[in-house]
């Protein structure tokens, strides 16, 4: 057993050949290996381990390990160059055995000591005993001295690593105050309180910070938005995926990350007289018309989630008619010629959109993350509404790599053309707990995100346009947005100003021809109370 977990170990720590999503399947999978029973083989498998992480060879020791478990404190290049005879012989005996029991690859040990980066093992291994503590309290003791001893490693790359990790427990501790309080006694305050090299201040700004702030804060949009990304980083590189929108039979657009993105366009100019919407409609079909173009054929799925609308709703009231107006556009496009899918969910959390996900298998997913919008000078969107909605697409992501298991596209700095594909591609060292993140996403839109929740029925609206408007949207549109006013309680007098306008200009397009349409912005004949003023320049 002592060499099938040694070979466990070895192909979990090995970065090359073991992804993300492998990794963490294999811990849950192979929690045969986590028993008390075995734990002394743990013990001296982290001990050969943490020695290779000091360049100058610190001795470790553990009390309950005997003294003939112990290993000599080695350096690392030691380690790669020599090695005894009797593990030369383990080495040959094992080199044509599977690594791990379900036979997903074939290493020896030796061969994985060479090809796993120093840095990202002590990392990987961090986070196979921090799983470990969570589920096996004997694992307890093992963890924390890891830790420990990291935190002595010269290599300043490690310590980054060991410090996250510490940031990452409290984090994930926090609303669990007997995890907490367990925790507490472990935490490397000599560290923290000492004269620390810059490299890792913002690190430890993040512990102190948690540490001493109250539960409530931590979940709150602007905390997350500002610290998420040291507590659950991303890589991103920029690359050609053209063979991948062209040749993949599924992948999933964001319906409102894409909508978000063009509003912010240069030529649009939503926040002056609402701006150009028409323009904001037309670049969306051109880019869902090229992307259509790569394989000639509607591979992709544009969706929308009620929860990310939730956010920025009661921002912009125009982004809500254009978002309104989008869907039923698409809508109507996909059951007249079949040549787009558009799904509207509550939330990407939701049970349906799982089971949606399962049977579509979505090679990728396609979506604007919110990290290129200037929070401080953003014209459309508030400060906070932009950290809520930057803290909801990491979660997002995340969920989308590691629960429907899809790689991660972004349609920031996106060059598409009809030959061209080029954009950036992320990718999560960790995965974000499904506990945690449903508590977050409910904090940030609690309003739409709840399961079971009976969503306004439109049906009788659109029969409604469709009798009395031979089928016109913009009656449906004008429908539900007299259901929104009221839904919201909003100023009765308004209510009551702006609903017969609504009305009167659905009446207007049917019986007036487009000459006669047209209505001067100022008539100097006609006086109107200030309040119908500011409901017709609205209403515009």
């Amino acid at each position: 057993m002592n060499n099938q977990i040694e070979n466990f170990i070895n192909y979990l720590l090995d970065t090359e050949t073991t992804s993300e999503i492998v990794f963490i399947e294999n811990i849950h999978k192979n929690n045969e290996f986590f028993q008390l029973q075995y734990l002394k083989d743990w013990e001296g498998m982290v001990l050969r381990k943490l020695q290779q992480v000091h360049r100058n060879g610190i001795t470790v020791t553990l009390n309950n390990v005997s003294s003939d478990e112990n290993f000599e404190s080695e350096t690392l290049d030691q380690d790669l160059i020599s090695s005894s005879s009797e593990d030369e012989e383990e080495a040959e005996e094992t080199k044509n055995e599977k690594s791990i029991p379900n036979g997903n690859a074939q290493h020896s040990s030796k061969t994985a000591e060479l090809c796993v980066n120093i840095v990202r093992q002590c990392q990987r291994l961090l986070r196979v005993l921090y799983y470990c503590q969570q589920n096996y309290t004997h694992f307890v003791e093992l963890y924390y001295l890891s830790i420990e001893q990291c935190l002595k490693s010269a290599d300043d790359q490690i310590v980054t690593i060991v410090l996250k990790q510490i940031a990452l427990h409290i984090f994930e501790s926090i609303n669990a105050d007997s995890k907490y309080q367990r925790l507490i006694p472990y935490l490397p305050f000599h560290i923290l309180s000492s004269s620390v090299p810059s490299i890792h201040q913002p690190i430890l700004t993040v512990i102190q910070t948690l540490i001493s702030t109250n539960k409530t804060e931590t979940n709150t949009g602007s905390f997350l938005s500002n610290n998420i990304d040291i507590l659950y980083p991303n890589s991103a590189r920029f690359v050609d995926v053209r063979q991948e929108f062209r040749d993949t039979t599924s992948y999933f657009i964001d319906g409102d990350s894409l909508l978000l993105s063009i509003a912010h366009h240069t030529n649009i100019n939503l926040d002056l007289y609402n701006g150009n919407t028409l323009h904001v409609i037309f670049i969306i079909e051109r880019i869902l018309l090229t992307l259509f173009h790569q394989s000639d054929q509607c591979n992709f799925t544009v969706v929308f989630f009620d929860c990310h609308y939730n956010l920025y709703r009661k921002e912009k009231s125009m982004l809500g008619l254009v978002r309104s107006c989008l869907i039923g556009h698409l809508s109507k496009n996909v059951d007249q010629y079949r040549s787009m899918k558009i799904k509207q969910f509550s939330s990407w959390l939701d049970d349906d959109y799982l089971k949606f996900g399962q049977e579509e298998k979505p090679m990728f997913l396609f979506h604007h993350d919110m990290s290129t919008f200037d929070k401080e000078n953003d014209k459309l969107l508030s400060k906070e509404t932009l950290e809520n909605l930057f803290c909801m697409y990491r979660l997002f992501s995340n969920y989308h790599q590691y629960v429907i298991k899809c790689q991660l596209y972004l349609l920031n700095k996106l060059t598409l053309t009809e030959t061209a594909v080029k954009c950036f591609q992320i990718q999560f060292n960790q995965k974000y707990p499904l506990e945690l993140l449903n508590k977050i996403v409910n904090m940030l839109s609690p309003k739409l995100h709840m399961n079971g929740v009976q969503q306004p029925d439109w049906s009788k609206f659109e029969k409604l346009s469709q009798d009395i408007s031979e089928n016109d949207i913009r009656l449906f549109l004008y429908l539900k947005t007299i259901f929104y006013f009221n839904e919201e309680n909003r100023d009765q007098r308004f209510v009551q100003l702006f609903s017969p306008l609504l009305i009167l200009h659905v009446a207007l397009l049917n019986r007036l021809s487009l000459t006669d349409r047209h209505l001067p912005s100022s008539i100097p004949s006609v006086t109107y109370s200030p309040t119908l003023a500011q409901s017709i320049v609205e209403f515009q």
